[in-house]
């Protein structure tokens, strides 16, 4: 299964894993009990983050800003939205039962194209 993780330095790691993360991994990935974040209702993204991220981690930009974007796309108003992503994001897509599947190519693209945006 393709994942991706965004850490708090601005980093993207792309992972490949033969079966579903399973509660454990996710919770040593972003260091705690984890929590559940949907990214994308349209495209089944979710981010598994810290879920006392905010009271012991930095914010994390690049998740935040992918987050927000993808709101944007399922029909929010980003600038009304005043929440945001804290330490590091573990990126996963689901089918509509909620399994685990792969990242597409789209995805990462997606992924990709909010670090540059940031960057300009």
């Amino acid at each position: 299964m393709r994942y991706a993780i965004i850490t708090e330095d601005n980093s993207i790691l792309k992972e490949d894993t033969k079966e579903e993360l399973t509660l454990e991994e996710l919770q040593k990935m972003v260091g705690g009990y984890i929590e559940r974040v949907t990214v994308s209702k349209g495209n089944r993204l979710a981010f598994y983050v810290n879920e006392e991220g905010k009271f012991t981690q930095n914010g994390n930009l690049i998740a935040t800003e992918f987050w927000l974007n993808c709101l944007e796309e399922d029909g929010y108003d980003k600038k009304l939205l005043s929440d945001y992503i804290a330490g590091p994001a573990v990126l996963i897509k689901e089918d509509r039962y909620g399994r685990q599947i792969d990242l597409t190519d789209e995805d990462n693209e997606k992924l990709m194209e909010t670090m540059i945006g940031m960057i300009k």
